[in-house]
């Protein structure tokens, strides 16, 4: 129920038992004037509700949507066609599984060619050493031979890396989101092979109000319900340091287990973070008034059977029910009648059959 229509309906509500009257209620906490002489019996009666504090949990409510967790696009480190294209777009993939195949073209052969030219410097150098070792080498002989040797054993490190780069494989387990290659298309070094996507844990991210942003921390719990009617739970992951120069809010994002990747990247998100448990009462919303300044509150009964006015706040809302603060722990709310008694004014009471227990006279 919106708090709005809550205040409207009291109102109406007011309106309704001015005209029924003839006298608006002041609203206003007074008891009779000093002197004056209470009623010999009760001019009214109301029906009472006793009220006993409650823990309740305390929740921010907020609207978001679903991102996935992490995103990366699969770019060609070297120029070849394409060979192999494994797996579809759409596809689901485990982290190592090949997402596409490059054309060896004569990679293999000059691999061969440098592991040949690697043997040859190997030789070199261990005939360099045993002369030098023997007095026939000079020492500037045998770091020549050195050198040559250790540019040989590079050059096979690369072809092997090429090699190894014609290979795109999944960097974690994700879906393949986007794949604009297909067989035999010719990659520059850069270009684009596959977008892949984690779902899973999947985020849900919220803009938090400044008045807000110190009751959530890292590790919050919260939940949230999808316009899909997919259900998620999980914890705080990110607070942001930073507000929205747009908005002055503040990014939160909530991580949660997302399974069979039921919850899709983008969907709109009831949210609730959950910040503990709160003390207050919970009342009919049909008891709900309006004071002399235009204050929201409710009417109680005190121990002499005076009505008082207490001003309150709204917290939740459940179905007809609203959880309220500014009450004291124990308390005799009016849910009858309140728009037609004053306050200060003595009146009779008795038992709210949907309260419990009977109250005082």
């Amino acid at each position: 129920m919106n708090r709005s229509y809550i205040a409207t309906g009291i109102v109406i509500v007011a309106a309704i038992a001015w005209i029924a009257s003839g006298a608006f209620d002041s609203g206003a906490d007074e008891r009779p004037a000093a002197g004056a002489s209470a009623p010999a019996s009760p001019a009214m009666t109301v029906r009472v509700r006793p009220l006993e504090a409650v823990s309740l949990p305390r929740d921010l409510a907020l609207y978001g949507s679903t991102l996935s967790s992490r995103k990366v696009e699969l770019r060609s480190e070297i120029e070849g066609t394409v060979a192999a294209l494994p797996v579809a777009r759409g596809a689901h993939v485990k982290r190592g599984d090949v997402i596409a195949r490059i054309e060896q073209d004569d990679r293999q052969a000059r691999l061969a060619e440098s592991k040949a030219a690697l043997a040859a410097r190997e030789a070199d150098y261990n005939a360099a050493f045993r002369l030098n070792a023997q007095g026939f080498r000079a020492d500037v002989s045998l770091a020549d031979a050195k050198a040559r040797l250790d540019s040989a054993k590079a050059a096979v490190t690369r072809m092997e890396v090429e090699l190894q780069k014609t290979i795109i494989r999944a960097p974690f387990e994700g879906v393949i989101e986007q794949r604009p290659v297909e067989l035999g298309s010719y990659l520059g070094k850069g270009a684009l092979i596959a977008l892949v996507v984690d779902l899973d844990p999947m985020l849900i991210v919220v803009q938090i109000a400044e008045q807000d942003i110190a009751k959530v921390a890292i590790g919050t719990p919260g939940e949230a319900r999808l316009s899909t009617g997919v259900r998620l739970t999980g914890k705080v992951s990110f607070v942001a340091s930073m507000a929205d120069p747009a908005t002055r809010t503040y990014r939160v994002d909530i991580e949660a287990a997302n399974p069979g990747h039921a919850a899709p990247e983008g969907t709109t998100a009831e949210v609730k973070l959950h910040l503990g448990e709160i003390v207050a009462h919970v009342v009919p919303a049909s008891a709900l008034t309006l004071g002399v300044n235009g204050a929201i509150g409710v009417k109680l009964l005190d121990d002499e059977s005076i009505v008082r006015f207490v001003p309150i706040r709204i917290i939740g809302e459940v179905g007809n029910n609203v959880s309220i603060l500014g009450l004291s722990n124990s308390a005799n709310l009016i849910t009858v009648g309140q728009e037609y008694v004053r306050v200060g004014q003595k009146v009779g009471a008795v038992r709210d059959l949907a309260g419990a227990g009977e109250v005082s006279r």
